[in-house]
Formats: C-alpha cells, sequence, structure tokens
C-alpha cells in the first residue's frame, strides 16, 4: 500500500493529502501508531481524466432516496450517499457503485420491510432481470426481506466499472433467504466491500447470501467480499455470516 500524508488527526476526523497516482477507487485502511490497522475502511474514488463517472448523490431534491437513486442512473454511476439512517430495501439493478460516507455514519436498515413490501414487490416487477435459471417460463420470484437486493440480467454487469456496495451498516433483515444482502444471478464482479453487516436474519444466508440454494448454475462469478464486519448474523436452516451458492467461480473474500 501507499502511506498518505497526514495533516491532522483528531478523535473524530483523520485529514490526509492524495498524492498524484493514477484514478479510480482506491481502498483506504487506517494504521494508528501502535501499528493496528482497521478491519474495514473505505473506498476512495480519485477522479482524473481516465476515471470521471458521473455523480448522483442522495439525499437531493431529485433523489430523496436510495432507490430513487439507482432508478435516475446511468450505468457507469457513483451513488454517492451522505450520512444518515435510510429505513428502505433498494434492489440495485444496474452497474453502479453505491458507495455511503462510512459503516459508522451511513446506515440501511431493513426492519421495516413489511411497511412498504407491496411497493418494493412493485419495483421488482418493473426490473428486467435473470436467473436462477429455472425450468422455463423464468418466474420473477426471489427472496424477500433483506435489506439490499442485487439482480442482472445475464452480461449487463461489466468488470470494467464493477458495481459496488461500499461503506454501509446494512441490517435489520428478516429475509426468506437472504438477509442483509442477496445476490440473485448473473451478478458477475460485483463487490461488497468496506460494510458492517449485522443483526440481520435469513433463511439461508443471514449477513450476505451469494446465489439461490439448490439450483443450478446462478452465474454469480468473479464476485468479491472484502474488508467487511459480518457480525451478528443468522441462518436459519443454512449459513449464518456469508452464503456462497452454486455458480460463483472465482470469488474471493
Amino acid at each position: 500500500g501507499l502511506a498518505m500524508p497526514v495533516t491532522t488527526w483528531a478523535d473524530t476526523s483523520i485529514t490526509f493529502e492524495v498524492p498524484a497516482i493514477p484514478g479510480g477507487p482506491k481502498q483506504l485502511l487506517i494504521t494508528n501508531a501502535a501499528g493496528q490497522t482497521c478491519a474495514n475502511g473505505i473506498t476512495v474514488h480519485v477522479l482524473d481524466a481516465g476515471y470521471h463517472p458521473p455523480i448522483v448523490t442522495v439525499p437531493d431534491a431529485a433523489h430523496p432516496t436510495i432507490q430513487s437513486a439507482i432508478d435516475a442512473a446511468a450505468d457507469g454511476t457513483l451513488i454517492i450517499v451522505a450520512p444518515g439512517t435510510y429505513n428502505e430495501s433498494p434492489i440495485i439493478y444496474k452497474n453502479v457503485k453505491l458507495q455511503g460516507m462510512g459503516a459508522g455514519d451511513t446506515v440501511i436498515d431493513g426492519r421495516f420491510f413489511l411497511s412498504y413490501l407491496d411497493d418494493w414487490l412493485a419495483k421488482l416487477q418493473s426490473i428486467e432481470f435473470d436467473g436462477p435459471e429455472f425450468v422455463p417460463p423464468q418466474v420473477k420470484e426471489i427472496s424477500r426481506g433483506q435489506v439490499i437486493t442485487v439482480v442482472a440480467k445475464a452480461g449487463s454487469f461489466s468488470s470494467s466499472f464493477p458495481p459496488q456496495v461500499d461503506g454501509f451498516t446494512i441490517t435489520g433483515a428478516r429475509g426468506e433467504e437472504g438477509g442483509g444482502i442477496y445476490v440473485n444471478a448473473h451478478c458477475q464482479h460485483l463487490i461488497i466491500s468496506n460494510n458492517v453487516i449485522r443483526s440481520n436474519g435469513g433463511g439461508f444466508g443471514g449477513g450476505i447470501t451469494i446465489g439461490k440454494a439448490y439450483v443450478g448454475d446462478n452465474h454469480n462469478d468473479h464476485i468479491r467480499i472484502h474488508h467487511n464486519r459480518v457480525v451478528n448474523n443468522g441462518g436459519i436452516s443454512l449459513a449464518g455470516g456469508i452464503g456462497i451458492f452454486n455458480g460463483a467461480d472465482h470469488y474471493e473474500v
């Protein structure tokens, strides 16, 4: 790694200078004077001529919720979510990066899922996505109750701008199959990083669930899960923390 020149260091904030480095998403970790490094950090997006995605911020007048920002964003957009608690269960279905301001400050809480279940189902029905590969005709029916849902059309997620969920506390799920984050199928190259995923429950996976259990190929290859704290989650019949099911080749945890 590359050490950043620190200008100020206080109990609640650290200011540092970013040297001249190539643009792109960069992993930031903090190491104190005793040599202890934090378990999870945050992704810093260094902008330059080669990496300058369109940016959408939440909340603002046009995007009061995370879901409204995802709906409005084009593929290749960086969605920056301000500190606060967001009582919603967003569905990611585009090649976008969802960037919180750090797990200590930006919380997505899905405990009130049943109060907006009908709206969530209507949103899911409006999205075109593929898999898992059931016997035709394809039924657009997936687990309910998770905090974040990721669905995709086959081949729509790109390695050149991999979709990402970074810098959040994700909590409050009582999902049928998945808990904190449920990744359906064809979500290649997804990155789940620098989150605190805690106090979630699901049938097959409490914290993170990659794919649907007991089916064929979920086509969730090349998924990276790094620098997260996955704690106090529970699965009823299978994984409590992280469940990775069929068709997730070349994953990294």
